[in-house]
């Protein structure tokens, strides 16, 4: 089974997303609240996939929370599989970089279907497989 960080607040979303993720992968028990938090849990449980919701997380303050994702992005293993998730306008220039790092899974949208994310991450990661902006149907 592969290990997942569900990079979000403890509370409450980390609980809301580990009952859909428990049946299909091992959730890391991670208490993070912000960005400065994650690493810590990523060198400790090495993980396959990182959740990684920006809407979730506290940047305690950074004004260019699109820079200090992608610093700390391209601090990852490159192994790791990045499922982000964000609120964003679709023609941001972010996603260009987002894919730039090899970010696949990409869900921009005010509402969150975490069912959809489950069936994404599932499925193996690879250049067919590719959902970016969550737009398309998954079988």
């Amino acid at each position: 089974m592969q290990k997942v960080i569900l990079g979000m607040q403890y509370e409450p979303y980390h609980s809301l997303f580990a009952k859909h993720f428990h049946d299909f992968f091992e959730v890391c028990d991670t208490r993070i609240n912000s960005l400065k938090e994650l690493q810590q849990p990523i060198m400790e449980f090495e993980p396959d996939i990182i959740v990684f919701a920006e809407k979730f997380l506290d940047f305690n303050g950074i004004e260019d929370i699109s820079q200090e994702a992608i610093n700390f992005l391209k601090s990852l293993p490159e192994k790791i599989r990045v499922c982000y998730i964000c609120t964003r306008e679709i023609d941001d220039p972010f996603f260009d970089d987002l894919k730039e790092l090899g970010v696949r899974d990409i869900f921009y949208s005010e509402e969150i279907d975490i069912i959809r994310i489950v069936q994404q991450l599932k499925r193996r990661a690879n250049s067919e497989n590719v959902v970016f902006y969550g737009t398309p149907t998954i079988n």
